[in-house]
């Protein structure tokens, strides 16, 4: 039998600086995956400054980190991070933000991960840097690449449409929740996991919301609808926000007075992954009627904990959801209310959306996530 040449990944992992979102917590739970395989790869941690990694990479020889105080991050990824390249002898490099840097010293495989094409369809809901960024350089990443990674069909037609990528470079590896299922009564939360509702004394059930708060995942719609439910639902169910602030001007508490629900509707800006699984698993109800989004990984976070979805039917998310979850209009908060009062007020309704949502999230798994990725970023796919 022949061995396998040993591989030596370099992995950009920009999004493991500071609070994890949605692509930190991407890279987070690959991370984790692949440590968990017995290969013959040795894998490369680039940093432009400290990042949290999964301590079984910290305990595994087969990880390397390479962090330097470097600002800003775009010119450490074009500068500096092609003379670790060179000096690594990568023989693949694997960008799971978008990017990756077009100066090449010496030839190896090139892998991104793009999300999605928000800079595209919805310019208005980014910051002014990102979207020139993205806009003038995203193209230019992925006619580079060898190979695009991207998190739903949609997504990869999206690239289709907006930049003429060829379907024969990309692959669509679906993501997943995390596995914490939890079914919980009123008064459960997920075991091993600190009870921040108890703690910021949320009295008793709540629907959820998590994301970043930006114009793109339309939380404001999620706090006029619950405005707009009868008096006796909101003194039973309180609102909760998780996501840390991206703009200036959006501020969920001034949208908690504008609409008259401070007493009832809480935020919380900054939670560790522990903290959010034990929020997840307490929800009565998630909602998620974001405008945009390439795959929409807090949909199979709620189903992963046994709780009941309502999300958009635009973009990725009817992808995503499966038939797990009640679908609704987006730029209609009366709509997303009366999807909202349905499923709390149908438990035959919110019981065939847990058991489905339960059975959706158990398809989607991280460890096959992880597999295919790692086949990819290797070239055996």
């Amino acid at each position: 039998m022949v061995r396998r040449m040993s591989k030596r990944v370099a992995i950009e992992c920009r999004a493991l600086v500071g609070p994890r979102a949605g692509i930190g917590r991407y890279l987070y739970r690959l991370l984790e995956e692949f440590a968990g395989r017995k290969d013959d790869v040795t894998y490369y941690l680039y940093a432009p400054r400290l990042i949290e990694v999964p301590e079984v990479c910290l305990a595994d020889p087969r990880f390397v980190v390479r962090m330097v105080h470097f600002r800003p991050a775009l010119l450490w990824l074009h500068a500096v991070v092609p003379v670790w390249i060179a000096q690594d002898r990568i023989d693949v490099f694997f960008g799971p933000n978008y990017a990756a840097p077009l100066l090449r010293l010496h030839g190896y495989r090139s892998v991104i991960t793009i999300h999605d094409a928000v800079y595209a369809r919805f310019p208005e809901t980014m910051l002014l840097k990102t979207l020139l960024h993205n806009r003038f350089m995203v193209p230019l990443y992925c006619r580079d690449a060898d190979l695009l990674l991207t998190d739903s069909h949609f997504s990869a037609q999206e690239l289709h449409e907006v930049i003429g990528i060829d379907d024969d470079k990309m692959r669509v590896v679906h993501l997943a929740g995390d596995n914490h299922v939890c079914i919980p009564t009123d008064n459960t939360v997920a075991v091993g996991q600190p009870d921040v509702a108890a703690q910021s004394r949320i009295a008793g059930p709540y629907i959820l919301t998590v994301g970043t708060v930006e114009p793109r995942k339309n939380m404001e719609s999620v706090v006029a609808a619950y405005a707009m439910l009868p008096t006796a639902l909101r003194d039973a169910y309180s609102l909760v926000i998780v996501g840390r602030a991206l703009w200036g001007g959006l501020n969920p508490r001034q949208w908690f007075e504008k609409y008259g629900v401070t007493d009832r509707a809480f935020h919380f800006d900054d939670v560790s992954d522990g903290e959010l699984q034990g929020i997840f698993s307490k929800a009565s109800l998630f909602v998620f009627p974001s405008l945009y989004e390439g795959f929409g990984l807090p949909v199979v976070e709620a189903m992963s904990s046994g709780v009941p979805v309502i999300c958009s039917y635009t973009s990725s998310l009817a992808e995503a959801a499966g038939d797990a979850a009640l679908l609704c209009d987006p730029t209609s908060p009366r709509d997303l209310s009366t999807k909202v009062e349905l499923v709390l007020q149908d438990t035959t309704l919110k019981d065939t959306l847990i058991e489905l949502g339960t059975r959706r999230a158990a398809d989607l798994t991280w460890t096959r996530t992880a597999e295919t990725t790692l086949h990819c970023i290797l070239g055996e796919e």
